[in-house]
């Protein structure tokens, strides 16, 4: 077939489809509907078809975004501290300037500046999130993306991306816009990228396609993140991969390296179709699926007789099971959820927001999350003394 969105890695417009889903978001949502997951058929990089422009991803990464308030800083052996810990050891001068694409609420800056590093920048589309790293941390930050970058070309010895390349729509003309931003004659600056590693998802699923969701575009594995670099001309100094505790319950497995621009593009550069590349993502397809089918049989067996619910969570997972599960049939009395950034949204027509939307209503909770529901369910029964049944997914 031939794709709507060419490959965000060697542009070809030939893609396989791998899996359809729905989207079932916020009311009025312009990223909500259904969504395709390829593979090109060139260089085996793995997307999602997406006719939406970069403008309304830019608005939704600045206001609905689960990270456009939430601030996290580092403490212990967290992702930031690790993460940092890894760049440390590719680039230890403390001397260099750094910016942090992406930088969220600025928990890798804050763990940089722990190491030693001062020279350092945030750039994030959500004015919330740079509000925080400048008043909270302390460090200089902009709002703004790396399609119109608010700084002067050479402005920095490195560039960091952690969890960004898998957002963007055009992660070639990324690399055209960091490449702009890099000084030149640094021997040990460039670009520090980060990614998930799509080729180990199944190896770490516990939630269904917990990776294909609104915000991840891009599914690399660490060939596909090779080819971007060294067709648009850059070359690695050092590529590897390892994991990351997202959460207590969470780990993430990623790939990552630091990169060099060499003023022109690698036309030597022969792509080649990975097969076990997408094998293992139609085998993470496909035990996801059957994890889907396991929850759907269970909450049409504890949902038999009922016909409104409350949502607990409103997030990627709330949107698979009110697409592809019993759950959709159900009237929605409300949606709760702890982020500030929904409040006063509707979904499926349902309010969202706090436990005060509960009012009188007796009927069940269903918990929207395998890896927190104890939790969950714990801050339910005992810190809000709610006597409702408690619906688990599993």
């Amino acid at each position: 077939m031939s794709a709507v969105r060419s490959c965000p890695v060697c542009s070809c417009l030939e893609v396989e489809e791998l899996h359809r889903h729905r989207f079932v978001l916020f009311d009025g949502h312009p990223l909500a509907g259904d969504c395709s997951t390829v593979i090109c058929k060139n260089c085996s990089m793995a997307f999602n078809q997406t006719t939406a422009p970069a403008e309304v991803y830019d608005s939704y990464y600045a206001s609905l975004s689960k990270y456009a308030i939430s601030f996290s800083p580092p403490s212990g052996e967290s992702r930031f501290t690790k993460t940092a810990k890894l760049f440390s050891a590719l680039c230890p001068d403390k001397n260099l300037s750094i910016l942090d694409v992406g930088c969220g609420s600025g928990g890798i800056l804050a763990s940089l500046r722990d190491l030693g590093y001062d020279r350092l920048t945030g750039l994030d589309p959500s004015p919330s999130c740079v509000e925080l790293v400048k008043n909270e941390l302390g460090i200089e930050a902009k709002v703004g993306t790396l399609d119109d970058p608010p700084f002067k070309p050479e402005s920095f010895d490195v560039v960091v991306s952690t969890g960004v390349f898998e957002h963007l729509l055009s992660p070639i003309k990324a690399l055209s816009s960091i490449a702009k931003l890099l000084a030149s004659g640094r021997e040990r600056g460039g670009a520090f990228i980060m990614v998930p590693d799509a080729s180990r998802y199944v190896d770490y699923l516990d939630s269904p396609l917990q990776d294909f969701n609104v915000e991840h575009i891009n599914h690399f594995n660490p060939r596909t993140l090779s080819y971007l670099f060294e067709l648009q001309g850059w070359t690695s100094s050092f590529f590897g991969g390892d994991k990351l505790s997202l959460t207590s319950k969470w780990t993430e497995p990623i790939a990552y390296g630091l990169f060099s621009h060499n003023n022109s593009k690698n036309i030597s550069v022969k792509t080649k179709f990975d097969m076990s590349f997408k094998s293992k993502i139609l085998d993470y397809i496909d035990k996801s699926t059957k994890l889907l089918d396991k929850i759907d049989k269970n909450l049409r067996k504890n949902l038999l007789n009922d016909d409104e619910v409350i949502l607990w969570g409103c997030g990627q997972l709330s949107s698979l099971l009110l697409s592809q599960t019993v759950l959709g049939e159900k009237k929605l009395r409300a949606v709760l959820d702890s982020n500030p950034v929904y409040r006063n949204r509707r979904l499926v027509g349902a309010p969202v927001g706090g436990p005060e939307l509960k009012g009188d209503f007796d009927g069940p909770v269903v918990i929207s999350s395998i890896r927190e529901h104890h939790s969950i369910e714990s801050q339910i029964k005992d810190n809000l003394g709610w006597n409702n049944r408690i619906i688990s997914l599993i």
